[in-house]
């Protein structure tokens, strides 16, 4: 019986071991799924297109339109599952000096790349969030990763600047 005894006590730091990694397996399945897996939280899941974005106008119909004059087109590729395309959508491109500038220079249109891949292709989308801006229907900067609002109007001020003086 004694040696019985030894082998439980044996097993039972291993079975410990076990269930200790049973629980930070479970726990850190439960903290991605909170947060996402690069650390950007899900905040609800997909946001919402933000208003300033013009609807059912593919990006090369903005572009002719947009063609022969000053007006800027901006376009931002997204997708649902990316955790910073989310977070720009809920900040960035609802700021209202953001909407304001695209107001007061042309419009802005909203992809989403895994339904809009052909527009998609025409802005040349490969990682995310994109945003592009063209002028006279030729992309004249381009930008990836989601930027605050203070930070998107100064690059778009620049962009504009620079478009401008050519």
């Amino acid at each position: 019986m004694p040696e019985n005894t030894a082998q439980e006590s044996k097993r039972r730091p291993s079975q410990a071991f076990g269930i200790a990694i049973i629980v930070f397996v479970v726990l850190s399945a439960l903290l991605i799924a909170r947060i996402g897996p690069f650390g950007a939280t899900r905040g609800g899941g997909s946001a919402d297109t933000p208003p300033m974005f013009t609807q059912g106008v593919s990006v090369q119909a903005a572009l002719d339109e947009t063609s022969d004059d000053d007006r800027f087109v901006v376009v931002v590729a997204s997708a649902t599952w990316c955790g910073p395309c989310q977070t720009y959508k809920r900040t960035a491109l609802r700021d209202e000096r953001v909407e304001s500038w695209v107001r007061e220079n042309g419009l802005a249109l909203y992809i989403d790349v895994d339904r809009d891949t052909v527009d998609a292709a025409t802005v040349g989308a490969r990682a995310l969030p994109t945003t592009v801006v063209y002028h006279r229907g030729k992309a004249v900067a381009r930008t990836v990763g989601a930027m605050n609002g203070d930070n998107l109007v100064r690059w778009l001020d620049q962009q504009r600047q620079l478009a401008l003086a050519n």
